[in-house]
């Protein structure tokens, strides 16, 4: 009883359900294209934590050069307000000296203009009023001096303050194309850790999916291994290795698949024999029928023990005639044809096994049948 519930599910993963005819059902992965999908996701995983920390180090560094330009950003505001500060006091004292050598010209243009005479009629005397015009002289000049010395200044300041406008124009010029390289790598970094989390469940459910599989096909032939040994001792002793390329074949239809065929990533394990719905399916060989039953990519499907170790299956029919445990003489009506499992059209799926080894039908029965080889 254990063995006839297990069996659909195991053969499912061991027999590899075929795909190519119909391309509704999904047939199980092999193993060998999981190990190979497991050694490439592993590559890209590899690569792409590669990438990530190529894309941390460019933004560590950027965030740096930003830190950097920052402070040089600070520092020439600063700058800036200095020379801004500096720049008012010498206006300033620009226009307060302007005010003062205003005064001075005007009172030596009025002294000029009366010819000293305010100072002749004054109660100074002659020398005090000779000490006091050459003194008026020499103020004027230097003033006038003072004046220009604090125009080169103003002009040196202004020279300065533009330059460090400039200078922060391009520093804010910079910050903002450093800015925008980060944001840009960082969302380069948000898609790569995206990436990389998306291999990583890809590869953990490539593991867990061959895991799965090993252990299944482990038990499918551990199963296989007592099904055989019980199935040997009661399977009539009509000598199924003796009859190779003799045998019939199911039902008289066709080959629309053959043995070997090329199917996606992997190759038919059996072929598939045209025929109208409703065609009698009959038995290759005597036997007693282990399975009767509906099977994922294969739908109604029906499998017999024979001596030697050696199965029959036929796949897709429409209905099954018999139950596990029956037994079945050569020729026996044993189901239909049909187009379950989600076939699109009626046909036969027939596969012979020796154990878990599948073997060209073709070479076992006889009468060609031909078909497309893939």
């Amino acid at each position: 009883m254990i063995v006839r519930r297990l069996l659909p599910a195991l053969l499912a993963l061991s027999l590899h359900p075929p795909g190519g005819w119909s391309k509704t059902s999904a047939p199980s992965i092999p193993a060998q294209r999981l190990t190979r999908e497991i050694r490439h996701l592993a590559d890209e995983q590899r690569q792409a934590e590669t990438e990530l920390a190529r894309a941390e180090k460019q933004i560590a560094r950027l965030n740096h050069r930003l830190g950097e330009l920052e402070q040089e950003r600070h520092r020439l505001q600063r700058r800036q307000r200095q020379l801004h500060r500096e720049l008012e006091t010498l206006h300033q004292k620009l226009r307060d000296r302007r005010r003062r050598l205003a005064a001075q010209i005007r009172a030596a243009y009025l002294l000029q203009r009366h010819g000293g005479l305010p100072l002749l009629f004054s109660d100074r005397s002659p020398g005090e009023i000779q000490r006091l015009l050459v003194y008026y002289r020499h103020l004027t000049q230097a003033q006038a001096t003072g004046l220009r010395q604090l125009q080169t200044q103003l002009r040196r300041l202004q020279t300065l303050e533009a330059r460090n406008r400039r200078l922060l124009a391009r520093l804010e010029t910079l910050a903002g194309e450093r800015r925008e390289t980060l944001a840009a790598l960082k969302r380069q970094q948000q898609a790569r850790r995206q990436a990389l989390t998306a291999l990583q469940r890809q590869l953990a459910d490539r593991r867990a999916r061959l895991r799965k599989l090993k252990a299944d096909q482990n038990r499918l032939q551990h199963l296989v291994r007592s099904v055989s040994r019980t199935a040997e001792a009661s399977a009539p002793k009509t000598d199924f290795l003796h009859r190779k390329g003799k045998l019939p074949w199911p039902v008289a239809g066709r080959l629309a698949v053959r043995f070997g065929a090329r199917r996606g990533s992997g190759r038919w394990e059996g072929v598939i024999l045209k025929a109208p719905s409703g065609t009698p399916v009959k038995a290759v060989h005597a036997g007693k029928v282990i399975f009767a039953g509906w099977m994922p990519g294969y739908g109604n499907l029906l499998i017999i023990r024979h001596d030697h170790g050696f199965l029959t299956l036929y796949g897709f029919t429409r209905e099954l005639y018999k139950q596990a445990g029956d037994r079945v003489e050569a020729g026996e009506t044993i189901a239909t044809v049909g187009n379950s499992g989600g076939r699109t059209r009626p046909g036969l799926y027939f596969s012979i096994r020796r154990g878990s080894r599948p073997v060209d039908p073709e070479r076992w029965c006889h009468g060609a049948r031909h078909g497309r080889r893939g």
